[in-house]
């Protein structure tokens, strides 16, 4: 107890005087918010003394089984946080988190059996999925959040079992949608909310299908 409050008073004296951004930077450096570039690898951990080496996948998974091997007897003479920080900048740690059989995926991190991932976090079993976070069976994602067993996703969030989904979010069961919050079980919807098993609709106005297109493609033709 002596121990831990002596680096109570320690980190709240040295924090006084550190930098908002490397405080984020320190706190953070074990589960990465951005990626880093460290040891030319692109990295979920930041340039920190905190840390060991950064390898590669490859390189890790290679010595895998002898991690043990860094193990370090407990001595009664050192603090267990020096003894802790020892072990810990001792390890050789993982550039990136992949696993099951991940390809084309190296600047991906936390994820599994991702296919063509890019600059993307907790990805699963989804391919060409580019500045995401959590996909699950999708595939054709870019710039999206929570995406499930979805197809062709534009800067979405919270979208299951669907397909054609832009500047969207809280979308299940449906498809071509633009603009829109909260629909489930919809088809060709524009700028609505709060809608179930509607088709043709702007602005929750509905439409016929004709009268629908020739509205859509006059209001594309009109954004960049």
């Amino acid at each position: 107890m002596v121990d831990l409050k002596q680096r109570e008073l320690k980190m709240k004296e040295r924090r006084k005087h550190t930098p908002w951004r490397d405080f984020v930077k320190e706190i953070c450096s074990r589960r990465a918010l951005p990626f880093y570039k460290i040891d030319g690898f692109v990295s979920r951990f930041p340039e920190t003394e905190r840390i060991g080496k950064v390898v590669s996948h490859k390189e890790f998974a290679e010595q895998r089984d002898n991690l043990v091997a860094y193990g370090l007897v407990y001595d009664d003479k050192e603090t267990f946080f020096t003894q802790l920080q020892r072990l810990f900048t001792s390890i050789p740690l993982e550039n990136t988190l992949l696993f099951g059989n991940c390809e084309n995926s190296d600047y991906a991190d936390q994820s599994m059996d991702a296919k063509n991932t890019y600059l993307s976090y907790s990805i699963i079993g989804s391919e060409n999925v580019l500045y995401t976070i959590l996909a699950n069976g999708g595939c054709n994602i870019f710039d999206s959040m929570s995406v499930v067993q979805s197809e062709n996703i534009y800067q979405s969030h919270s979208v299951v079992n669907s397909y054609n989904i832009f500047y969207s979010k809280q979308v299940d069961n449906s498809r071509d949608i633009w603009f829109c919050t909260n629909m489930v079980g919809c088809q060709e919807c524009m700028f609505c909310q709060d809608l179930d098993n509607t088709s043709y609709c702007i602005h929750n106005i509905q439409y016929s299908k004709d009268a629908y297109i020739a509205e859509k493609k006059k209001i594309l033709s009109q954004k960049t």
